[in-house]
């Protein structure tokens, strides 16, 4: 080997021990001579909501402050992002920025030049777009920053949810009673009321404006918690006594407004800071108690042939340039309405009619049942508007109800076999009865054949109709069976030998029994509003005559019944919106002396009756509503009973059932559907918590309830859950069990609900959940019969 060979290898190997041993020199020099300091990002986790595109001073965008940035004190950051993932951890929004450039393997060798780096700003931003700069559709969202260090190490902070709410807070329903009231202390609407149903928000503020927008009274009230979970429904009504709470120019605060318009206004706010408003005009005048409006003979009840008087008083007719007397009904729409020039008639005639889109027309059916409110006003050339109390009126156009049936005692007498009683083992008849408890009724008693040559002989057997107080009867008789199906209904049966009561005999201390014949018997009543009912006529042989022989053959007739469609809507949108019931009989149709052809609700309850003499109508067709105008409810079963009676009071029956599809129906500019019909065990949220055979059920209707939402795909849905009081009688213990239980209990279902119709199809970011509780009931909670109905949920569909 040559000296210069040897001399490059020595030198070469000497080089490379030197360049390591300054690489292993540098290389703690660089990693600051210790242990590395991870990198770690901290985020505030307070909840976010925004509203991109708010136009009411919301907030439009995320904006993340005050980061918390740990880094080893000779790391650099090459790049942060900040990603934004949807509810199915797809990320929809990112943005970079990194320094990709070095310094160059001498610069970094050696340790020389400025380091590459990012600089994380304080405050980062994200509009509420996605990748494409669009804004992203409602909904909740996570956002995370990831940061990557010049050691390589990446970190990031745990994601943290923001909700995308464009979408403003809803007013369900806004007034004001009554439209004019007087604060001058004379006892007399000196306070106004301010009626309000709202879905959640994060605060409510309801402010009284003159024209000119100066406010004089405003009171506020806010959510106490930072999450969605403590927004309010604001559900308590408020009251003004005309005070001013704040300074409003000439008036100070503590002084009664003057006389003028108003303007009551209610406002919300969400969260993301979307805005609602719903603003309602009145006045304040001191001559309000001018007008004066009773009723005739003080009655207040309304029947449908009973119509009432109101008699109208006007204390000034000075400057009076106009009236009119409406008509409201629960819902504050007005159904009726009489007006006029000038000053009014002293009485205005009304006859219970009315319609919610045409309140001046008098051509109308009779109103539903029920509770209606009637003002008049007065407008005067001073621009005062005048109004008078409100009168409560009852509108009762149901005839009394009631049903008999009967039966031989001890013996029974078979189905389709004539009715006698008065031989051997049937001694006696039983009669179930069920009749309106409120009412008086009378007894009819008619002979249905021609009594004997004998018969005739005597006066009173030869008689062939008999009537007398109802009262009188049973209290003569006695119950063997008793069932109290609500405070206005009472069922009982009773043991009757035929003996009539003291006031039909030939004097009051012999009491006689009805003779041997054909018979049939029914009660009627005339109630307190004029309306006239009664039962349908039973029939029955009274046998007592020794070696008489009363028969009759078996029935030779059968009752026939079919329905198309079977499933139908009842909506009023033209499609679907009849059943159509075909009735027929087979058999013997010359002895058909009447028919009866009755719809019950799902409790069993009767809903709808139609009845006549002779055969049937071949052809029936229903709108879904009861005899009262109150309409099916969705997806329901409504079974259907044809009954045929022929001349000696046999029967033959025959049921179809009738389903009911999802109703929608239009509710203002609002759709609204409702179902009593999804069941919830006990005091439970839980719908996977039933029975089997209840939960197949709820899934049936909750699929057809799906379908029908998805095909409404430009409306919010707004779930409200309503339940039924169970314990609380007193107004305190009601407010004890809505705030403790029903309103609790009706969120978490309606929540349930929402979250079954995500997992059936119906897109999350068009479904709110709501619950309201007892607070707003269909019907009275004392009416046992009907109260089921307020036990729902109901979807109030909104077009975006």
């Amino acid at each position: 080997m040559s000296k210069f060979r040897f001399t490059v290898q020595v030198f070469s190997r000497l080089f490379v021990f030197v360049v390591l041993l300054i690489g292993t020199s540098l290389g703690s020099l660089f990693a600051g001579g210790g242990q590395e300091v991870d990198t770690q990002v901290q985020l505030e986790k307070a909840p976010a909501y925004i509203s991109p595109g708010n136009t009411d001073g919301g907030r439009v965008k995320l904006t993340i402050e005050n980061i918390k940035l740990k880094i080893d004190p000779n790391a650099t950051i090459k790049s942060f992002a900040i990603n934004i993932y949807n509810k199915n951890g797809q990320l929809i929004f990112s943005k970079v920025d990194e320094k990709l450039e070095g310094r160059g393997f001498f610069a970094e060798l050696f340790n020389v030049g400025e380091i590459p780096q990012v600089k994380v700003p304080e405050t980062i931003t994200w509009p509420g777009t996605g990748n494409d700069g669009k804004v992203v559709p409602d909904g909740e969202y996570f956002y995370q920053l990831t940061v990557l260090d010049s050691y390589g190490k990446k970190t990031s902070s745990p994601p943290l949810s923001v909700v995308v709410d464009t979408k403003a807070p809803s007013i369900v329903s806004a007034t004001v009673i009554p439209r004019v009231f007087s604060p001058n202390g004379d006892g007399i609407r000196d306070t106004i009321k301010f009626n309000h149903r709202t879905d959640t928000a994060f605060g409510w503020t309801e402010t009284v404006l003159n024209q000119a927008g100066a406010t004089f009274w405003s009171v506020s009230v806010m959510a106490a918690g930072d999450t969605a979970s403590s927004d309010i429904v604001l559900s308590n009504d408020s009251e003004w006594d005309g005070i001013a709470n704040q300074d409003a120019g000439e008036v100070k605060k503590g002084v009664t407004v003057p006389e003028g318009t108003y303007l009551y206004r209610l406002t919300g706010v969400d969260r993301a800071g979307n805005v609602t408003k719903r603003e309602i005009p009145f006045s304040v005048s001191f001559k309000a108690s001018d007008l004066s409006l009773t009723v005739k003979d003080e009655r207040t009840l309304l029947g449908a042939q009973n119509p009432l008087v109101f008699l109208v008083s006007v204390a000034s007719t000075d400057g009076l340039l106009s009236w009119k007397l409406e008509v409201s009904d629960s819902q504050d729409t007005v159904v009726r309405r009489f007006s006029g020039q000038g000053v009014p008639p002293e009485n205005v005639l009304y006859n219970g009619t009315g319609h919610g889109g045409r309140p001046e027309s008098d051509s109308s059916a009779l109103l539903r049942d029920g509770s209606y409110t009637v003002l008049l006003s007065a407008e005067y050339d001073s621009g005062t508007l005048s109004q008078s109390d409100p009168l409560t009126i009852l509108i009762d156009g149901q005839a009394p109800a009631a049903l008999i049936t009967l039966d031989s005692v001890p013996d029974s007498t078979a189905r389709n076999q004539a009715l006698i009683f008065g031989t051997s083992g049937k001694e006696k008849l039983s009669l179930a009865i069920r009749y309106d408890n409120k009412e008086d009724w009378t007894v009819h008693l008619e002979r249905l054949d021609a009594p004997s040559t004998e018969q005739n002989s005597d006066e009173f057997q030869s008689k062939s109709r008999f009537e007398f107080e109802f009262k009188e009867w049973i209290s003569g008789l006695r119950e063997i069976g008793s069932l109290e199906i609500d405070e206005s209904q009472t069922s009982a049966v009773y043991e009757w030998d035929g003996t009539l009561p003291a006031s039909v005999g030939v004097s009051q201390e012999i009491q006689m029994t009805i003779p041997d014949g054909s018979w049939g018997l029914y009660l009627s009543s005339t109630d307190k509003a004029g309306n006239e009912g009664e039962s349908r006529q039973v029939r029955f042989i009274r046998n007592l005559s020794a070696g008489t022989s009363l028969t009759l053959e078996p029935a030779t007739f059968k009752a026939v019944i079919a329905a198309r469609p079977v499933i139908f809507t009842p909506d009023g949108d033209g499609d679907g919106d009849e059943v159509v019931f075909e009735l027929s009989v087979e058999g013997n149709a010359t002895t058909v002396d009447s028919w009866v052809l009755e719809i019950f609700d799902p409790v069993q309850e009767s809903f709808r009756i139609w009845s006549g003499r002779g055969l049937p109508s071949e052809t029936i067709a229903w709108d879904g509503k009861s005899d009262g105008g109150e309409l099916v409810q969705s997806a329901l079963d409504y079974p259907a009973v044809l009954t045929i009676v022929d001349q000696d009071g046999k029967k033959a029956q025959a049921m179809v059932s009738v389903a009911v599809d999802i109703l929608v129906l239009r509710d203002g500019d609002k759709l609204r559907i409702a179902l009593p019909n999804i069941q919830f065990p006990p005091d439970s949220p839980d719908l996977f918590k039933n029975a089997q055979e209840v939960l197949d059920a709820n899934l049936v209707t909750l699929r057809r309830l799906a379908r029908t939402l998805n095909r409404f795909t430009e409306h919010q849905i707004s779930v409200e859950g309503h339940a039924n009081f169970a314990w609380a009688n007193s107004a305190a213990d009601k407010k004890v069990e809505q705030s403790k239980e029903l309103l609790p209990l009706s969120s978490a279902r309606a929540l349930e609900v929402k979250q079954a119709l995500i997992i059936l199809g119906v897109a999350a970011e068009r479904l709110s959940a709501v619950g309201y509780g007892g607070d707003f009931p269909v019907v009275n909670f004392d009416d046992k019969v009907n109260r089921w109905k307020n036990r729902r949920v109901e979807f109030i569909l909104t077009k975006n």
